[in-house]
This record gives structure tokens, sequence and C-alpha cells, in this order.
């Protein structure tokens, strides 16, 4: 539902399925990814960086296949017309690189 939402636009289902899926399932790749994409697409003058980076690398530390992963947010980046969302998933990958070994994964 969540990437659904995302992929039409409906940020309502995208926020929805954010609150609910790092609870439900937070062993969950797809948990952390929808969460944030939430977080990068929260439209205030607060910007929630950290948090939307750091769900991005927890997402790819959980992936049961983290190539395949950080292929698809690398292919998300480069097809997004969201700058911000780009620079978040771009920061996330290069973040990750650096520290093969966050979160003991």
């Amino acid at each position: 539902m969540g990437l659904s939402s995302y992929k039409i636009g409906y940020l309502n289902g995208l926020n929805m399925g954010a609150t609910m899926l790092p609870i439900l399932a937070p062993k969950s790749t797809n948990a952390w990814m929808i969460f944030g994409l939430s977080v990068a697409t929260l439209d205030n003058e607060i910007k929630y960086d950290t948090f939307a980076i750091g769900a991005f690398v927890l997402a790819i530390k959980l992936s049961k296949n983290p190539d395949v992963t950080r292929k698809y947010f690398l292919e998300m980046s480069n097809k997004s017309d969201n700058i911000h969302l780009k620079k978040l998933l771009n920061e996330a990958l290069d973040e990750e690189s650096k520290n093969p070994s966050v979160f003991g994964f």
C-alpha cells in the first residue's frame, strides 16, 4: 500500500503506511523504505533528513539481498523528479557504503 501510494502521488496513503509498518514489521526492508520515503516527502519547514537517510540505510541492512535494494534505491533516485529525495537516497547509499557494519549487520 505504501509504495503504491508513493508511486501514484497519494502521500496520505504513504504516510499511513509509514506510521504502521515499522511497528508491524520492524525487520522488514519495505517498512523502512516506506518510512524513509514518507519522511523524505514531508512538506514542512523542518526537514527530517537524518531520519530518512537512516531509514534507507536500515532498509539496505535488513534486506535479504542488499545489492538489489541498493540498485532499487539508485534507480529510484535516477527516475525521481524530486531533487530532495534524490539527494537523500544518494546520501543513504553513500553512508551505507562507508559503514558496511552499521547496526551490527
